[in-house]
């Protein structure tokens, strides 16, 4: 077996400066930048972790039967054989090593097609990995660029020394309403299939229960469960039985993801599904994709939702609803021409 990749070439170390424009400014202004190209941004604890242009990605289509394999400007498509996570692991292993980073998105649906649940496929890719160009982590005080070209390094890193406060572009007005009828039908079609029993909750053993933890301007209940690998599984495996996080399917998670596509007209797509930040081979971090704003080459649209249980009512979860919406809305802004 060969595998694929080379070690990055080029690597640039570089101060933050207090006074200056903060990381955050320099991580849009690099975005905007690159916004015609591939690029990911990952927060974690106030660090910024950037993937700039892509060395070598795997795309899984929206049905799940057909994988894109791209490296070096060249790619080729061929019928999925065996899981996905089996495919992205083989993957990696042979285009990356433990030196790199990895960025991927995982759809919603990609839960029901791992559990053979029938899925109404969307547009937009199952899975979408992709090994970055230039790797730009942005601590707060420091960046270190590092890449498989000089030029490309030294332009971003020119970039980010040159970069100014960010302009300020106007607000976008939200309905925060749309669509409400078809919103409060689904969550009294939801509180039937409740009272039926047909989602009665399992039990587990947690760390930490229902702790409240801010996240920017709302506040969030969480919990924390912990547990050890067996030998012969790695973290490709764990994501296949927790995908998607309870919060965004319910539990029991088998009758709760039958249940979403019976109930929903649309597929999810991206809302609700993961981004994932991969290191070495062990290390799989995944964040929920809970509010949020898209936008592709058709439209743009902002999305959130809420759990229903046995004591919603369809008028408060859509006033709940609404309130995550007005909690996103005074951040969109126009996109501006530069």
């Amino acid at each position: 077996m060969t595998q694929l990749f080379s070690a990055y070439s080029s690597r640039t170390s570089i101060t933050l400066t207090p006074g200056k424009p903060a990381a955050l400014e320099r991580v849009i202004e690099i975005l905007r930048e690159h916004k015609n190209g591939d690029c990911y941004a990952y927060e974690r604890g106030g660090e910024w972790y950037l993937g700039i242009g892509t060395h070598s990605s795997l795309a899984i289509d929206a049905t799940g039967w057909t994988a894109t394999v791209s490296a070096e400007y060249k790619g080729e498509s061929h019928p999925v054989a065996g899981s996905l996570a089996g495919i992205t692991r083989f993957f990696v292993s042979m285009h990356t090593d433990d030196t790199r980073k990895v960025f991927v998105y995982v759809g919603f649906t990609y839960a029901a097609h791992a559990r053979g649940i029938p899925y109404t496929a969307g547009r937009w890719p199952l899975l979408s990995l992709m090994i970055q160009r230039v790797e730009v982590p942005f601590s707060r005080d420091k960046v270190i660029l590092t890449g498989c070209d000089n030029v490309e390094v030294r332009g971003l890193a020119d970039l980010i020394n040159d970069t100014n406060s960010c302009d300020h572009t106007p607000i976008e007005s939200i309905d925060t309403q749309d669509n409400a009828g078809e919103y409060t039908a689904r969550v009294e079609r939801a509180l039937a299939k409740i009272v039926d029993g047909k989602y009665t909750k399992d039990s587990v053993i947690v760390e930490d229960l229902m702790s409240v933890r801010p996240r920017g301007s709302v506040q969030h209940l969480g919990s924390t469960v912990s547990g050890c690998l067996k030998p012969e599984k790695d973290p490709w495996d764990t994501l296949e039985v927790l995908f998607p996080s309870i919060t965004a399917s319910g539990i029991p998670k088998q009758a709760a993801l039958e249940g979403i596509q019976r109930l929903e007209k649309r597929p999810r797509e991206l809302y609700f599904g993961a981004v994932l930040l991969i290191h070495g081979n062990m290390t799989l971090e995944a964040a929920l994709v809970l509010r949020t704003v898209f936008q592709d080459p058709v439209r743009q649209w902002v999305q959130v939702g809420a759990g229903v249980i046995a004591q919603s009512t369809p008028v408060r979860e859509l006033t709940e609803t609404g309130e995550k919406l007005a909690s996103i809305a005074p951040f969109v802004v126009s996109e501006t021409a530069k």
